[in-house]
């Protein structure tokens, strides 16, 4: 099986991208193969509904994610809601997105936890993609960054994992 990984936040010091790491090693460890997508790395233009490419990056980006069985966004929270970065992408890409997916977040503070909600209606409206129930959401207190030092945010990432392969190999049949 493989998983694509999709890291949404421009930050250089993205604590999204830090969880992100964390589920690919967790993955890797299962012996999944991860295809590891950037957006940082993937330069686009803004999406204008043409048909064409929006250029080599974006092309080769969603061309890795067409060979995924599943994929897992991970991403920070801007305004109760997901990053420009990756609204653009999923605009340009949706075609490419039509597969199980889940959601890793870091936010800044308790109160964004349904913004998640925001990025699943997107998914599901415009490819009926079907997303995994739940998502591991951590907030400054629990992951401040770095290493990740809290034992329950690693279960919850754990079960999410092992869930999130289950429904995937589930769905692939």
């Amino acid at each position: 099986m493989k998983v694509g990984i999709v890291s949404g936040s421009m930050a250089e010091n993205s604590r999204s991208r830090g969880l992100a790491t964390v589920l690919k090693q967790k993955l890797e460890a299962k012996s999944v193969q991860v295809e590891w997508i950037d957006l940082r790395d993937v330069p686009m233009e803004f999406c204008d509904g043409r048909k064409g490419s929006y250029g080599e990056a974006v092309d080769s980006a969603l061309a890795r994610l067409d060979d995924c069985s599943g994929i897992l966004f991970a991403y920070g929270v801007y305004c109760y809601s997901i990053p420009a970065s990756l609204k653009n992408f999923v605009d340009i890409g949706f075609p490419s997105m039509k597969k199980p997916f889940g959601q890793i977040i870091a936010a800044g503070g308790a109160n964004s936890f349904l913004a998640h909600e925001h990025f699943s209606q997107i998914l599901k409206n415009e490819v009926h993609a079907p997303v995994y129930p739940g998502v591991v959401y951590a907030d400054y207190p629990q992951y401040p960054g770095g290493e990740l030092q809290n034992e329950k945010l690693e279960e919850r990432i754990d079960k999410y994992v092992d869930g999130f392969l289950d429904f995937t190999r589930k769905l692939s049949v």
